[in-house]
């Protein structure tokens, strides 16, 4: 279990139930929301938890996991990474003041921390404050939110930032969305790639027959999907605010370039993706399935 760690600038906390060392540790990967694409929440090789072991004395917290900012992703799990040459079962966590973390799940060690906040000569990168959208469905800073997906095949951690550039010459402000792939053993990007997306639509925002994707107003909640080599993502709205639309979109799991964009509402409005933070679901087939929000539509016949 993960709790929203409340201090923006200071260390706030993570804490995770595990089982107490008298169990074997779980050699289960959790790389997505849910453990699995169909979101099932089930981990169908466990074998120690039973009513005779699930108690106070034999199971509870095992770590108090120091972080900065709230975390609304749901953490990650990876057994016998090797890091710097030794194995170790790695839980990863990411939070709103754009920053990553991997721990030891066993002994609580920091084997790395990423940081997409910068300070640079020209621009500097922070965090969206709340007030930028008008909301406090995400306070006091919006970052990373989506729970991230993990690619063990190339150990490969996929993500989306949102974040504020602040131009210091001229002090002009701009946000952007970014979709990474990050190494899960050094905690490095590998690749990112700016989301923009244009379609054709009528509908609420649109300009001259054609909807933009807003990175400021578009809040990317749900969790990521890996499907078929695609990385797809989904979002809605802060707050039900603004001009907004349900964004499904895919990109190449390797150089992260779009592949494909879905709006749920081009022609009206609405339609978000929220799913309380869950992701869209996949089939064996390639087939993908999600719920969308208060967003016109037209039933058949």
């Amino acid at each position: 279990m993960a709790k929203p760690c409340r201090l923006r600038r200071s260390p706030g906390c993570a804490v995770f139930t595990f089982l107490l060392s008298t169990l074997l540790p779980a050699l289960v990967a959790v790389t997505t929301y849910h453990n699995d694409n169909y979101r099932s929440g089930a981990n169908t090789a466990e074998t120690k938890l039973n009513p005779g072991n699930v108690n106070q004395q034999s199971f509870g917290k095992r770590l108090i996991l120091p972080v900065q900012g709230y975390v609304y992703a749901q953490p990650l799990y990876v057994p016998n990474l090797k890091i710097g040459g030794t194995s170790h079962n790695v839980v990863f966590i990411a939070t709103e003041h754009l920053q990553v973390y991997a721990f030891d799940a066993n002994t609580g060690q920091q084997l790395w921390q990423t940081s997409y906040m910068g300070n640079f000569t020209v621009t500097s990168t922070l965090p969206v404050n709340s007030a930028e959208v008008s909301c406090t469905d995400l306070v006091p800073e919006i970052g990373i939110t989506g729970t991230p997906v993990i690619d063990l095949n190339t150990n490969t951690m996929y993500l989306v930032t949102k974040i504020q550039l602040l131009e210091k010459l001229t002090q002009k402000v701009s946000y952007q969305q970014i979709v990474h792939a990050l190494d899960i053993t050094t905690g490095l990007d590998k690749v990112s790639h700016a989301i923009t997306a244009t379609v054709p639509g009528t509908g609420r925002g649109s300009h001259n027959g054609f909807l933009t994707f807003d990175p400021l107003i578009q809040s990317q909640r749900s969790a990521l999907l890996l499907q078929n080599g695609q990385i797809f993502t989904a979002s809605a709205s802060h707050c039900d605010l603004f001009d907004y639309h349900g964004y499904l979109m895919s990109f190449d799991k390797a150089t992260l370039a779009s592949t494909g964009v879905y709006v749920t509402t081009a022609d009206g409005e609405d339609g978000g993706f929220w799913a309380a933070g869950a992701g869209p679901a996949a089939d064996s087939s390639g087939g993908i399935y999600f719920a969308s929000g208060n967003g016109d539509f037209s039933a058949p016949g």
